[in-house]
């Protein structure tokens, strides 16, 4: 891959050479970034390297993202930081067809397997895909890499892919399988993938049917997911899975200005009974929605969710929860109003404890879409028969034109989810010359509640366009 670097590095020279006898489109910048807090502060660099040429039927575009980052603590630099370019892309595109080399995407060949970012190359060519390089996945706080290699035959209402995925421990490889059936105004998708882990003879595998249909009185989607227990051992990094499956059904109606929605859902794990313990949940919500002529959209939603667990020795109900929630709303150009009610029990049939949750919320929202925004936030919320938990957020933004030059904004922020914190920020941005532009912005925090003193951030902007 530092091959590629290099090389990208050489063509964007040649490009930037090029491009200074005006053969190439630039969209190039330069950034330098000053934040300077109390006892903190950053100086950090950006430079984008973005440019793109057409030639004939073939676009040509190049892009290179550049970055360093000082830190400095009481006056002293911390770290002694170098140019990061790990964020590079060539593209060479003709109509639909496209071949990527760098930091790209590796194509999703089923919905059971997550979307990656690809360093490597990408080739469309009418209906192939083909990939090949490293594939970064983040899982929390982790980053996973794994050598990945892939094909995908799109016929139109049909596809077939290939992926093999390598990492130090073992290689899996998945074959995907989609088609796609009309008939009277009815959808049907159906997804079958097949897993394979070669270092533990592992096979599993994984089905999506999906139905969405359009009727005379109402229409409805289908949906279910099925993954077999071998098929989520190969998937997991640690060869262990139990397999589950969901099913959901949702419909929908309309007479006049009224629209009714409905859903019900239900999943279960641990098909293999491997596990002590099975997870069952059951779902249900309806919504009317009525759309006035001269106002906006008045919403009602009811919903409900009852999750069991049951150990699977003897089938014993070890922990229950229900969970009802109530929704009116109101939303039009500007305005939207949001009243959320939410009631949830719990039952721990082993210990005999029983915990019951309320909660209310409430959301008020104007914007202007012009150049003002307010914004309230209002919860409150008891915990078994504990005292009432009440947090708040007020924010406004406004920003303002002063000349033709010069621009303000503002950004007020009032809340007390932890302690009550008065936050205000507020900028002016300053474009001179035709590539140049500076920003100064000046961030205060003041908590109410501790004392007199008042949090100073100042953060000073500096583009250059070329």
């Amino acid at each position: 891959m530092f091959k590629i670097r290099y090389s990208l590095l050489i063509f964007l020279f040649i490009l930037i050479a090029y491009n200074s006898n005006g053969q190439a489109n630039s969209d190039s910048y330069y950034k330098l970034q000053l934040d300077i807090g109390e006892y903190n502060s950053e100086i950090k660099e950006y430079l984008d390297l973005d440019y793109d040429y057409d030639f004939g039927l073939y676009n040509l575009a190049l892009n290179l993202d550049l970055n360093k980052k000082y830190v400095f603590s009481s006056g002293l630099v911390i770290n002694e930081p170098k140019w990061d370019y790990d964020d590079y892309l060539i593209t060479l595109e003709n109509n639909s067809d496209k071949l990527d080399i760098g930091i790209t995407s590796a194509p999703v060949i089923s919905e059971f397997l997550a979307s990656d970012s690809l360093e490597g190359v990408y080739l469309k060519k009418g209906k192939y895909e083909l990939w090949h390089g490293y594939a970064r996945t983040s899982t929390g706080f982790r980053i996973d890499s794994r050598k990945q290699s892939g094909i995908n035959i799109d016929f139109g209402d049909r596809e077939l892919a290939y992926l093999k995925s390598d990492d130090s421990n073992e290689a899996n490889q998945y074959f995907s399988y989609s088609d796609n059936y009309e008939w009277n105004h009815t959808d049907l998708d159906i997804e079958t993938t097949l897993g394979m882990s070669n270092d533990d003879d592992l096979r599993g595998l994984a089905t999506a049917i999906n139905i969405d249909s359009i009727g005379n009185l109402f229409n409805y989607y289908l949906s279910l997911d099925y993954q077999s227990p071998q098929f989520q051992a190969v998937k997991s990094s640690i060869d262990y899975g139990h397999g589950k499956y969901d099913l959901q059904l949702r419909s929908y109606r309309s007479w006049g200005p009224y629209l009714m929605e409905g859903s019900l859902a239900y999943n279960q794990d641990n098909l293999d009974k491997e596990k002590t313990s099975t997870n069952k949940n059951l779902s249900s919500g309806v919504e009317l929605n009525y759309y006035s002529d001269y106002t906006g959209i008045y919403t009602v939603a009811v919903s409900y969710n009852r999750n069991n667990k049951y150990l699977v020795k003897n089938s014993y109900n070890t922990r229950r929860e229900n969970e009802i929630n109530l929704k009116l709303g109101y939303e039009d150009i500007h305005w939207e109003y949001n009243l959320g009610v939410n009631y949830n029990k719990r039952y721990n049939f082993i210990t005999g404890s029983n915990i019951s949750e309320k909660e209310m919320s409430l959301a008020l929202i104007y914007d202007s879409f012009d150049n003002f925004k307010f914004t309230l936030r209002y919860n409150i919320e008891r915990e078994r028969d504990d005292d009432l938990e009440k947090d708040f957020s007020l924010n406004v933004d406004y920003d303002y034109q002063l000349f033709e030059n010069l621009d303000y904004d503002l950004d007020l922020t009032l809340d007390d989810q932890y302690s009550l914190r008065l936050n205000l920020e507020q900028g002016i941005g300053y474009k001179f010359a035709k590539n140049h532009d500076l920003k100064l912005r000046l961030g205060l925090i003041k908590y109410l509640e501790y004392g007199d003193h008042i949090s100073k951030k100042l953060i000073i902007n500096y583009k250059y366009n070329f």
